[in-house]
């Protein structure tokens, strides 16, 4: 019987994460819309580690957690582009959210420029919000960094 329990337990489990997983891409689907209707060119949600500080965006919008300091890029045209540490890229690519993942080693810093470059936003919207904490995930200290 323990053994019945444990396959349910886990049959119950990978339900939840396709669940989890198919409402995620459901609102990265509806993404480019909103930023349309709210003229934003893109949306950059910067983190990070996410097991010490959690922004609660990254349940949302990634689906994974991250070690090193990371942004991803929500634009109009439906790009979904993250930067992450080179240990996190296996983990980014296994959820299949983001259209790019780029990697880095020694900083953040280099990788976003440049892609900001290209992407040559007018507007840029970030990951903090005075009127909810679901939305409220930037720090200071990350502020003061980008």
């Amino acid at each position: 019987m323990a053994t019945g329990d444990k396959g349910a337990h886990s049959m119950t489990a990978a339900t939840s994460a396709s669940h989890t997983n198919d409402l995620i891409e459901q609102k990265l689907e509806q993404l480019p819309a909103i930023l349309n209707e709210k003229a934003i060119d893109v949306w950059l949600v910067f983190v990070r580690e996410s097991e010490t500080l959690h922004d609660p965006t990254l349940d949302t919008l990634v689906g994974a957690n991250v070690t090193w300091q990371s942004a991803f890029l929500f634009n109009t045209k439906g790009q979904r582009i993250a930067i992450v540490g080179s240990l996190d890229v296996a983990r980014i690519e296994r959820t299949g959210h983001f259209t790019q993942v780029i990697g880095y080693g020694e900083g953040i810093g280099d990788d976003l420029r440049r892609t900001l470059g290209d992407l040559d936003p007018q507007s840029l919207a970030l990951n903090y919000s005075t009127e909810t904490e679901l939305a409220d995930g930037l720090t200071h200290g990350m502020y003061l960094l980008l």
